[in-house]
């Protein structure tokens, strides 16, 4: 996993590894992890390589998750681009994003925040080493669950009813 992600796991994660593993040993038919490590080896830039990946991660999200980084973006970037000339560029990265939640909250923040937002070069970059949750945070449709800490503002302001969702993000 370190090679090929950078991800570096420990000792204390043997149970989570071997767990999520042993699903992947099991939906291809493998007998041992050394099977398993062959397949990986045989075709290193391969799906199951993306499965590995995948299986691997961790994706804990939700909206205006660790809430205190989003009232930074709010006071420390936002409110002083507000008073720049129109046309400044803002470029944002939200590494490991998961379904999608972060980025949805920056956007929800930056529309807060700024309502002439529009005059600015903004846009945000989201992007996640499991290839599976970064398609369904694409999506934009969550479970009603999945937005039941949000303001009932923000549900209206930002979402809307969809037949294959109960909310749909429309930042």
């Amino acid at each position: 996993m370190r090679q090929h992600t950078g991800i570096s796991l420990s000792e204390a994660k043997r149970e989570l590894v071997y767990g999520r593993l042993s699903r992947r040993l099991r939906a291809l038919g493998l007998n041992s992890f050394r099977d398993y490590r062959d397949v990986l080896t045989a075709d290193p830039d391969g799906q199951e390589m993306v499965e590995f990946r995948n299986a691997i991660t961790t994706n804990l999200t939700s909206f205006f998750r660790e809430s205190h980084h989003f009232d930074y973006l709010r006071e420390q970037v936002l409110m002083p681009l507000g008073t720049r000339p129109p046309g400044q560029r803002l470029r944002i990265w939200s590494a490991g994003c998961s379904t999608g939640e972060e980025p949805y909250s920056i956007a929800m923040t930056i529309r807060e925040s700024l309502p002439e937002a529009g005059r600015h070069d903004i846009k945000i970059l989201a992007t996640d080493l499991d290839s599976d949750v970064l398609s369904r945070g694409r999506s934009g449709l969550y479970a009603q669950d999945r937005v039941k800490g949000l303001s009932p503002a923000r549900i209206s302001g930002f979402f809307r009813s969809s037949p294959r969702a109960a909310c749909c993000a429309s930042p």
